[in-house]
């Protein structure tokens, strides 16, 4: 069986090659390619960093598709953010009568924004591979409401939790804080969090405080953020009067193997903790809500405030919990090639966005109204203002960063 990995940005292609590891232990021969949707999208060094050599191809969405159907593929794995998702299958659904290999969906982490939303966006696929029981119980109550005449589900569990599942604390003394580029929004919440990490080495001799940035400034992500996740740290860890904190390299894989403990706000990494065996903490010091992602670890048994942490006692996620929410992908690897080829066998139909993505009557009317991209991508719900407003808003951001800025080079972080 031969896959096309059909990725966007960085986190959907290091889950993509996540899975691929995994499908070519049961005889899965994977290619990769990028698929570029946007300038300034990804770097090639990002690229080469994730995959570890050349993709099949990075080229635009049509491009991308042609590609891959001329190469003949029996599957494709789409890992794409929603936009890209709608976009991709509008344009497959535009080739009727071709034949096509079958098309599954990942998520790249954990979703706590826009649900429903990812799971429509992922409906017409043949396939749609889900982070959990509790996502696909959600799922099946979208088909449901849309009258799809199929469950076309698989609960295989985060794809980035797949791995080694052997984690030891014995030995390692490192705490590590997984940064996230837009979670929390601001400076100064972010230098707070740098500030309580300082407190906790004070408290701490033995440990090293550490933290794991997403991305360094030159990189190219899908979420910016809006503030200078290394600048803040850089200018913290300068005026820091103790113990200074450790910048870490390499991937979050590294990071979480080294680490007696797990911090972070709503990061991805601590599901691939929890699923390594490696205790985790979800910070709740800026509260528990859905705009930060921490609401996703209600009843998880690792909420905990800064003031509350305790690294030589740290949480143990509640099994239920982690039942629900986790599972045990590494064990649903054969199940899911067992269905990709069961559904291989099948003839593969035509692809239809109706109604996962609406009716077709008022896409039809949105497309006429503000052109088919514009629909897809759902351009028509932003706000009109005038070129006058919109001057003033350039204005009021600029303005920003500057003393975003300056706050980053001159600030206390104890102020």
């Amino acid at each position: 069986m031969r896959v096309a990995h059909i990725s966007t940005f960085d986190s959907f292609i290091r889950a993509n090659h996540v899975l691929a590891g995994a499908l070519q232990q049961h005889g899965v021969a994977s290619h990769h390619h990028v698929m570029l949707v946007r300038e300034s999208q990804i770097t090639r060094e990002q690229i080469l960093g994730i995959l570890g050599e050349e993709p099949a191809s990075v080229l635009p969405m049509e491009d991308t598709l042609s590609t891959v159907l001329e190469d003949g593929y029996d599957w494709i794995l789409l890992s794409a953010e929603n936009t890209s998702c709608r976009r991709f299958f509008h344009a497959l659904s535009r080739r009727p009568g071709t034949r096509r290999p079958r098309v599954a969906t990942i998520y790249p982490g954990i979703l706590f924004r826009h649900h429903v939303d990812g799971l429509s966006a992922r409906m017409p696929a043949d396939l749609v591979v889900l982070n959990s029981l509790k996502d696909q119980r959600l799922y099946r109550r979208l088909l449901d409401a849309v009258g799809a005449p199929i469950d076309n589900s698989f609960n295989l569990g985060p794809v980035t939790a797949i791995g080694e599942r052997n984690h030891s604390a014995a030995g390692c003394n490192k705490v590590v804080f997984f940064d996230q580029p837009s979670v929390p929004r601001t400076v100064g919440e972010k230098a707070y969090i740098y500030r309580e990490l300082l407190k906790l080495a004070d408290r701490h001799p033995e440990l090293e405080i550490c933290v794991k940035l997403r991305v360094n400034p030159k990189q190219m992500t899908l979420h910016k953020g809006g503030q200078d996740a290394q600048g803040v740290f850089e200018a913290c860890n300068a005026k820091a009067t103790g113990r200074r904190l450790t910048l870490l390299d390499g991937s979050s894989r590294e990071a979480i193997a080294s680490a007696r403990l797990c911090l972070s706000v709503s990061s991805t990494a601590l599901i691939e903790a929890i699923g390594c065996g490696c205790p985790a903490v979800a910070i709740t010091d800026f509260g528990i809500d859905e705009e930060y992602g921490v609401s996703f670890f209600l009843g998880s048994g690792i909420t905990r405030t800064f003031a509350a942490l305790d690294p030589g006692h740290p949480p143990v996620a509640n099994p239920e919990w982690t039942a629900e929410n986790l599972g045990e992908p590494n064990l649903r690897i054969p199940s899911l090639v067992e269905e990709m080829v069961r559904l291989g066998r099948l003839p593969a139909e035509d692809v239809t966005v109706f109604p996962g993505y609406g009716s077709r009557e008022f896409f039809e009317f949105a497309s006429a109204e503000h052109g088919v991209r514009r629909a897809l991508e759902r351009h028509y719900r932003k706000p009109q203002v005038s070129r006058l407003l919109k001057l003033s808003k350039f204005f009021r951001n600029w303005i920003g960063k500057r003393r975003n800025s300056r706050v980053t080079q001159s600030r206390r972080p104890d102020a």
